[in-house]
């Protein structure tokens, strides 16, 4: 199943068909309303946010291998530190 199928699946359902539609006639006339201009400002301001994390965080993401030197940490190591 792909992951949009029960999307598409719901505009099977009136009601559900009835507020995605709100009050046109096709799917068409619907997203015709939608402000492009909008949604980019929207999309840019939602990458901004995803994109901050505290500052001491990029020496972090410097350290060169970290993945494999995490694994090589033992949990009873990890616990005392």
């Amino acid at each position: 199943m792909f992951a949009q199928t029960p999307l598409v699946k719901n505009l099977e359902n009136p009601q559900y068909r009835e507020i995605i539609l709100n009050g046109k006639a096709t799917l068409a006339e619907r997203f015709a309303e939608v402000d492009i201009d909008q949604v980019r400002k929207l999309f840019a301001e939602e990458q901004k946010v995803t994109k901050k994390y505290p500052k001491r965080m990029a020496e972090v993401f410097k350290i060169t291998r970290l993945p494999e030197r995490l694994a090589m940490i033992s949990p009873k190591k990890a616990s005392c530190s």
